[in-house]
């Protein structure tokens, strides 16, 4: 799921519905949901920190762990180049 910077806490949930495994992340086949509140969270969190810093020319985190409580980035790539218009 993709959306333009800034994204808004409703694009956000959005965005995690529109995927696939969304069903998964409710909770499916046994297994309790996560904390959708936080990766939303975290969704608008990355997007307002490419929007505050246009050097940012990359950002990859990968993976982001959502639990029942919380997310964490275990592993992060952030790219920096010239601002736009620099």
């Amino acid at each position: 799921a993709f959306r333009i910077v800034p994204v808004s806490r409703s694009d956000a949930r959005a965005m995690i519905s529109e995927i696939r495994t969304a069903g998964l992340l409710r909770g499916a086949r046994g297994e309790r949901p996560v904390d959708l509140e936080a990766l939303a969270s975290s969704i608008v969190s990355l997007s307002a920190l490419v929007s505050d810093f246009p050097e940012i020319q990359e950002l990859d985190v990968n993976p982001l762990v959502v639990r029942e409580a919380g997310a964490v980035a275990l592993d992060a790539r952030i790219i920096f180049g010239s601002p736009a218009g620099a």
